[in-house]
Parts: structure tokens; C-alpha cells; sequence
């Protein structure tokens, strides 16, 4: 068989389930990333969640700081309370 021939025939083989080649063969090249973009990949997500955490702590606060203001006056209340 060609390379063409293989080449058509995976093709064939993609169109007809999309999933198809993402399995590793035998003759495959493994493909590692480095222990530096794992650690430098690490500390990114670390400060996502963090970041996250932290606007979501801030969004709870002040719900709680402002609801004696809602619920003793309204809306208008709650404006005055926090300027």
C-alpha cells in the first residue's frame, strides 16, 4: 500500500468516526512535555483556582455586608450604606 493510498484510506476511516487515530500505535513517537512546562503549567493553574477562589469569596462578603442594609431599607439603603 501507498502512503497515498493510506493516507486516503485514514481519511475514509476520520469521516466516518470522528474519534478514530487518536489511540497511540506501535510505531508512534511519544511526545513528553518537559518537567518545566509541567511545573510552569502547575503554577498557572494554581493562581487560576486561587484568583477564582478569591472573586468568590469577595462576591460572598458583600452579599453579607450588604444584606442588614437590604433587608432594613431597600435597595436605596444598601446605596447609602455603601457609599
Amino acid at each position: 500500500m501507498t502512503a497515498e493510498q493510506a493516507a486516503a484510506e485514514n481519511a475514509l476511516k476520520l469521516v466516518e468516526d470522528p474519534h478514530w487515530g487518536w489511540a497511540a500505535r506501535e510505531d508512534d513517537a511519544l511526545i513528553h512535555t518537559t518537567r518545566w512546562a509541567d511545573f510552569v503549567s502547575g503554577i498557572a493553574e494554581l493562581g487560576a483556582y486561587v484568583l477564582i477562589g478569591a472573586a468568590a469569596c469577595a462576591v460572598v462578603a458583600g452579599a453579607i455586608a450588604a444584606g442588614p442594609a437590604l433587608l432594613a431599607g431597600g435597595v436605596a439603603a444598601a446605596g447609602a450604606a455603601a457609599a
